[in-house]
Order: C-alpha cells, then structure tokens, then sequence
C-alpha cells in the first residue's frame, strides 16, 4: 500500500473583475505546482472592499482556508480615509476569524486613462493601501504593488482591464513574488518553493510597528484598528505641516 501524500495547504482568491481571470490562472499554476489546494474563486465584477466586508455568504465560505489572495481595490471609493481603514481592519480581522493565517493583497491595476477620476481613484486606493497594508506585514498579512508589474502594452482598450496574455503574465510574476514564496513558505504543512522569485520595487513607506508577535487577531482588535487610524492621522499631520 503506497503511503497517502500529504495534504497541500488550502488557499482561496476573492476579488473584483480582475479576479475573473486572473484567480483561475492563479489557482491553476498553484494546483500544477503543487503549492496550494485551492477550495474556490470567488470574483465579481465590481466588488468594492465595502461589498466584501459585508458580504457573509463570502465570509463564510473562508471556513478553514488557511492562506487568502485578495485582489481589491479598483472599485473602492474613497472620501473618508479613516473610514477605508476600518473596512480594511474589518475585512482582515472577518477572514482571520474563519481560520485564514495569511493574507496577500494584490492592489489596484493601473490604468492607460491619465487625469480620468478611473486613474486617481486607483492612485488614491494604491496609496492608501500601500501605507496601511504594510503595517501588518508581521501580522501575516503581505501587499503586492501591481503598478510595476503590469505593462501599458498589457492593458486592454478600456484602459482598466487587461488583456487575456496580460494576465497571465502577471499571474505567473505573482506566482513568484516575495510575499507568495513567504506564504507558501509558512504554510502547513511547508512547501517547497523555487529560488528564483521576482521582487519588485516598492515606494518609500513610512512603517507603524503593531506589535510582532500578538497574531493577525491581535493586531484587528481595538487596539490594532486603532493603531491603523493613528497612522493615517500622523501621515495626515505630517503632509499638513
């Protein structure tokens, strides 16, 4: 009797429109490569983070998923940012209580729309996410700056979304990027991954430590959402002065 395989880590991929093609191409190289068992996609066109924090069927189905790629963003709008930051603490500590261990969140596209309210929307969600994302990095939760990784060349003819061969490749540079080796690195049971990873570039941020070692339920907690809405009070403060 040959001894059973273990069990690959779960993982699931919730999103926008871009999830429509991007999450099946993502969850076919995880399978193939045999770094996660993927429970389910979940996309719809013009899920905003709102829709999703709200959304309780999609919560739900989180249920023992241990690893989660969000691609959220492009639908979001902002006019109170400490109100954004709640929703993001709100989605994180909803999944986490599901069982999910780590998170990476791959933000808004860009766009070949410039000066369009499309285009300063992603800008603003972009910058947004990039300052308080990156402070629950020790939390397990990873943000992916799709800016870089994506070609104008990649884009299609309503400027938002990509082409079939655009996401494909970006799919398979996610796929190899730093915060997905660190996931599947910290699965259980352990994966083992290439060496060879792309990393990207990031934009200068300024870092809120929220505590190292407390666990992603931890950081969403009171204190944790409060940390996040300080950090965007101090930037708030800084870029006034």
């Amino acid at each position: 009797m040959q001894p059973s395989r273990p069990k690959r880590p779960t993982a699931a991929i919730v999103g926008d429109s871009h999830a429509q093609v991007l999450g099946p191409v993502l969850k076919s190289l995880f399978e193939e490569g045999g770094w996660f068992e993927v429970s389910f996609v979940d996309a719809k066109p013009g899920r905003s983070l709102r829709a999703a924090v709200q959304d309780s069927n999609l919560i739900n189905r989180l249920d023992g998923v241990g690893n989660l790629v969000v691609i959220l963003g492009g639908n979001d709008r902002v006019t109170d940012e400490q109100a954004y930051a709640s929703d993001v603490a709100n989605f994180l500590a909803a999944v986490q209580a599901q069982g999910v261990n780590r998170v990476v969140w791959v933000g808004p596209m860009p766009t070949t729309l410039p000066d369009t309210e499309v285009d300063q929307r992603h800008q603003q969600v972009r910058e947004l996410q990039d300052i308080l994302l990156n402070t629950l990095q020790d939390e397990g939760v990873s943000w992916v700056d799709a800016y870089p990784l994506v070609r104008p060349s990649q884009l299609g003819p309503d400027g938002v979304h990509l082409t079939r061969e655009g996401y494909g490749s970006l799919a398979e540079r996610l796929v190899l990027s730093e915060p997905v080796v660190q996931m599947a690195q910290a699965a259980t049971p352990p994966i083992m991954v290439p060496e060879t990873r792309v990393v990207f570039g990031k934009r200068p941020t300024k870092q809120a430590s929220m505590g190292g070692d407390s666990g992603l339920g931890q950081a969403l907690t009171a204190v944790g959402l409060l940390g996040i809405l300080g950090f965007i009070g101090y930037q708030a403060m800084n870029e006034t002065a």
